[in-house]
């Protein structure tokens, strides 16, 4: 493979995740299918997950990591907010839901935390993931604004969240939690209610099991 071919490879799948992320915010309000929406924030995922794996293997240029922030802004900042602002009608907190995964990626990005097995605050593809998880519940208006409240404090947060990829306790474990995450919508009857419950339990397990992975470090102090 040429050699700038090769630098370039992580760019474009980040690139494409920016793309599709544009077009989750245009079909978001001119669509407004949940279901669309859903598979376009799994797409968002995998390119998330498939960028940082090339630009390891092939390395990467100065300009990857900021790309990364503006796809996952996009994807996992701006969509979600636009979905709060559409289910709830609340403009104010869609946009600090915004402000707080943009602080959370320049922070992310000046402290270099790619090269640590954990993030400080909760990361920002599993945020959007809780989002989706309680704007496409049955809740009623107001604890779903309290939910979106609490995924933002959480995201702006200091709380140890484990880095998958570089876990190789969970790594052993990923095909498992891949087919689990397929089967579990249709464990809950599928449809829009099966999903959102699927992204909470998501959710639920992520938090919990960063909380379970600092406890040898606070051990060991």
């Amino acid at each position: 493979m040429h050699p700038i071919l090769k630098r370039n490879l992580a760019n474009f799948v980040t690139s494409l995740g920016i793309i599709s992320g544009i077009f989750a915010c245009i079909f978001a309000i001119t669509h407004q299918n949940w279901q669309l929406a859903t598979w376009l924030l799994v797409f968002g995922l995998m390119t998330d997950g498939l960028d940082g794996k090339v630009a390891r293997k092939f390395w990467s240029t100065k300009a990857g990591p900021y790309l990364d922030d503006i796809a996952d802004l996009i994807h996992f900042g701006i969509h979600p907010a636009l979905w709060i602002w559409l289910i709830t009608g609340h403009i104010p907190l869609s946009v600090l839901y915004v402000i707080a995964i943009l602080y959370r990626l320049v922070r992310f990005t000046i402290k270099k935390q790619h090269t640590s097995a954990l993030f400080s605050g909760l990361p920002s593809p599993a945020g959007a993931i809780g989002i989706f998880g309680i704007i496409l519940s049955p809740m009623d208006t107001n604890t779903m604004m309290i939910g979106v409240l609490f995924m933002t404090c959480l995201s702006v947060s200091s709380l140890p969240c484990m880095h998958i990829i570089k876990n190789k306790q969970i790594q052993r474990f990923l095909p498992l939690m891949i087919f689990t995450t397929i089967l579990l919508p249709f464990l809950f009857g599928g449809g829009q209610y099966g999903f959102a419950i699927t992204e909470l339990v998501l959710i639920g397990i992520y938090i919990f099991f960063s909380l379970i992975s600092m406890i040898p470090h606070y051990v060991a102090r």
